[in-house]
């Protein structure tokens, strides 16, 4: 990995599917997830570096191949994805 924000991105992701994981496993029914996947403009550079932006379509390729059933939603907020995961 080539700088520290991709380590730490790469860091996020893999938490972010452990808990996700996690989540599945003690749901009845399903889960639901929501990811940055932009920066709203009013953003400074030092809010932009708290958060990882992520990419939509990495997560819905990982997120079919895992489970079953996923629903993914864009029309909540600019910026922003969700994804709900379904037993």
């Amino acid at each position: 990995i080539s700088n520290l924000r991709d380590r730490d991105e790469l860091q996020m992701t893999d938490y972010a599917k452990l808990c996700i994981d996690k989540m599945y496993q003690k749901s009845n029914v399903g889960v639901a997830v929501n990811f940055l996947t932009d920066f709203p403009a009013e953003y400074s550079d030092e809010d932009k570096s708290k958060y990882v932006a992520h990419d939509p379509g990495l997560w819905l390729n990982y997120l079919t191949k895992t489970y079953k059933k996923v629903i993914s939603r864009t029309d909540y907020m600019e910026g922003d994805v969700t994804f709900i995961i379904l037993k």
